[in-house]
């Protein structure tokens, strides 16, 4: 892949991780769908593969999303109780040990 397209996908992708994060949804999904789309124009095969294989990887990613989300509540009601010191070590000692 040619540096310019590497630098555009790089860039597009950025800007609209940065302008989601801002609250500007619409341009950042615009900006992020254009590197993509780049992206895939280069690589066809692999996107392909990707897309077939998509509910799988959402699947994943929600499961990974929601342990996340369980581990960040186990701590906020452990930090509440204990203090942040001491909830991190009760938090960190039922999944870690």
């Amino acid at each position: 892949m040619q540096n310019w397209k590497k630098a555009a996908i790089a860039g597009s992708v950025g800007l609209g991780a940065l302008l989601l994060i801002k609250g500007k949804r619409s341009l950042g999904a615009a900006a992020t769908t254009a590197g993509l789309v780049l992206l895939a124009s280069e690589y066809p095969e692999q996107f392909e593969h990707f897309w077939d294989n998509a509910p799988e990887y959402i699947q994943r990613g929600s499961h990974i999303f929601s342990t996340v989300q369980r581990i960040a509540e186990r701590f906020a009601d452990e930090a509440s109780r204990h203090g942040v010191v001491g909830g991190l070590r009760e938090v960190g000692s039922d999944y870690i040990g």
